[in-house]
This record gives C-alpha cells, structure tokens and sequence, in this order.
C-alpha cells in the first residue's frame, strides 16, 4: 500500500507521476489545473459576497498557501 505521506520522487508530478524537471513540483498540466481551481474557489466566495481581499484569505486558508500567491493568479 503506499502511503499518502510518501514523499514525491525528484524529478515527478506531485499529481500525476509524469517526469517534470526536478526543480519544479508539478507538471504543465497539473499546475493549470491547479490555478484554475484556486481561481474558481475565489471567484465563488466572492459570488457569496466575499471582496476580493477576503475571498483569496478564504482559499489561501485552505489551500495551506500564503494570500498574496492567491491574489497573484489574477494579475
């Protein structure tokens, strides 16, 4: 059984276990996929009406990520 917590081999995907240039974490793909779903969660809290300021603290909070990497996936 592999764990959960088992630490990602250099030179891998995070995600997807594709071959990645070892300095990166996650390839092409995964890391869009990946914007766009911190993108998509900002922009609902905001449609529960949330700012913006408040939406990306939302989502950095359960991203485990600090607010200004949110807020700079929209510049």
């Amino acid at each position: 059984m592999i764990s959960l917590f088992a630490p990602v081999k250099e030179g891998q995907c995070y995600d997807c276990n594709t071959s990645i240039n070892p300095d990166s974490i996650y390839c092409s793909d995964c890391y869009n996929e990946l914007i766009t779903i911190r993108r998509e969660k900002v922009e609902y809290f905001q449609s529960i009406g949330l700012s913006f300021p408040e939406a990306c603290q939302k989502v950095a909070a359960i991203e485990e990520e600090e607010t200004e990497e949110i807020k700079e996936l929209f510049q």
